[in-house]
C-alpha cells in the first residue's frame, strides 16, 4: 500500500512540487547502488522499520528513463522498462553482460528533494527481469514481487537429471574439478585454442561445461563451452565474449554434464546414486504403443 506524511500529502497538494524519484538497486552478490533523479545528493538517515534499508546517500542519475509504471490490485504480473546509462563507476557494461543484474532488488520511491525529513512515497518493489545492453544503455524489464507467485517449483518426471552439476542436490564440488588454462591462440570471441597441456581430460568431457576469465577484457565474465577438441585444445563457446579474448588471457575451466544417467552421472563423475532424473521412464513410443 502506498502511503505518505501528513507534511508529503500537504505538500503533494501544492501547485508547484519538489519530487525526486529514488532507485534503490541491490544485486544477488550483495552490491548495492542508490540513485537519485535530482541533480544533487538526496541523504536519508532517518528511515525506520521496512524502509530502513533505503538509508544512505543517492547520487544523480541523469540517464535514468522510466517508460512505465502498472500497478495491478489482481494477480497479473506487473512490469515496467527502465533504462540506465553505462558508465565505468556505477553500472558498467562488464557487470551487466556478465549477469550480475539478473535478478536484481529494484525499489524505486519519491521523495522531496527541498526537504527529505517528510519521508518518502513507496512506488515500486521488484526485480530486474529481462536484460538488455544496446548502444550504451542498460535496458531492463522491472517485474513485480506478484512474478514470484507464478513460477512453478514443482519437480516434473524426466528422463535426464533435473539439476545442474555442482548445485547442492548434484552433490559434487566444483573446487574439485576446477582447472586453469592460459588462452593459446585467438579465432574470434568465440572461439580459441588453449596451452597443449593445460586441461586433463580429453574427448568430449568439457562439452557443456563453462569458463570463467581471470584476466584480460573479460575477467569475470562466465560463458558456457560449446564444444572442446582435446586433439587441437580449440574451445568453442556458445554465444562470443563481450570483449575481445587476447593471447595469454587466463581463465578457469569447468567440465560440463549432458544429465544422462548412464554416461555422465555414472561412468563420468561416479555419482549415479544422486542422479536425480528417472532413466528408465518409458518415451513417447511406449506411451502410445498399441499391443499386437
Amino acid at each position: 500500500m502506498t502511503t505518505a506524511s501528513a507534511a508529503m500529502k500537504a505538500h503533494l497538494d501544492l501547485e508547484l512540487l519538489t519530487l525526486a524519484s529514488g532507485i534503490y538497486l541491490a544485486r544477488t552478490d550483495g552490491v548495492t547502488h542508490r540513485f537519485t533523479t535530482n541533480d544533487k545528493d538526496g541523504v536519508f538517515s532517518a528511515l525506520s522499520g521496512d524502509q530502513a534499508f533505503l538509508n544512505g546517500t543517492y547520487s544523480p542519475l541523469f540517464s535514468f528513463t522510466r517508460h512505465s509504471i502498472e500497478k495491478s490490485g489482481a494477480y497479473e504480473q506487473e512490469a515496467s522498462d527502465i533504462s540506465f546509462l553505462l558508465d565505468d563507476t556505477s553500472i558498467t557494461e562488464l557487470d551487466v553482460r556478465a549477469g550480475l543484474y539478473d535478478g536484481a532488488q529494484l525499489t524505486e520511491f519519491w521523495y522531496n528533494w527541498d526537504d527529505i525529513s517528510m519521508g518518502i512515497i513507496p512506488a515500486r518493489n521488484g526485480r530486474i527481469g529481462d536484460v538488455k545492453v544496446k548502444k550504451g544503455h542498460f535496458t531492463a524489464q522491472s517485474v513485480g514481487m506478484k512474478d514470484f507467485l507464478r513460477r512453478r517449483f514443482l519437480s516434473i518426471f524426466q528422463k535426464t537429471c533435473r539439476v545442474d552439476l555442482f548445485s547442492p542436490l548434484c552433490t559434487l564440488s566444483s573446487a574439485a574439478f576446477l582447472e586453469t588454462a592460459t588462452v593459446a591462440t585467438v579465432t574470434d570471441r568465440r572461439v580459441f585454442t588453449i596451452g597443449v597441456s593445460d586441461l586433463t581430460e580429453l574427448g568430449d568431457f568439457y562439452d557443456e561445461g563453462k569458463v570463467r576469465f581471470t584476466s584480460g577484457l573479460n575477467s569475470g565474465v562466465s560463458m558456457e563451452i560449446d564444444t572442446y577438441n582435446s586433439g587441437t585444445d580449440e574451445i568453442a563457446l556458445y554465444m562470443d565474449m563481450p570483449f575481445n579474448i587476447a593471447v595469454s588471457d587466463t581463465l578457469e575451466v569447468l567440465p560440463g554434464c549432458k544429465k544422462r544417467w548412464q554416461e555422465d552421472c555414472h561412468v563420468k563423475y561416479a555419482n549415479a546414486v544422486n542422479f536425480q532424473g528417472e532413466s528408465l521412464l518409458p518415451g513417447n513410443d511406449e506411451i502410445i504403443k498399441f499391443p499386437d
